[in-house]
């Protein structure tokens, strides 16, 4: 339920910048990038803050999948036009 909440809120603070971008004429013109932090915590310190990055091997703070692969997205509508020059 936590995590399902969290997403949703994230979904929603987006939503409102890209409303607000295409109210004021800027959507078009503007790369929204939108990115997580990098793995979950390792077990290490002996706290309750362990993670299962399962399938990947590794967590934060390492150069495995697990520690490295994190979401994220890059939109921008013109981009093909501007790129193209």
């Amino acid at each position: 339920k936590e995590f399902a909440a969290g997403l949703y809120m994230g979904d929603q603070a987006i939503k409102s910048v890209v409303d607000a971008l295409k109210a004021t004429g800027m959507y078009e013109d503007t790369v929204i990038i939108a990115t997580s932090d990098n793995g979950g915590p390792s077990n290490s310190a002996g706290g309750p803050n362990g993670a299962n990055n399962y399938p990947l091997r590794g967590y934060k703070g390492n150069v495995f999948d697990g520690g490295m692969r994190v979401p994220a997205f890059v939109h921008y509508p013109n981009g093909g036009a501007a790129m193209n020059g």
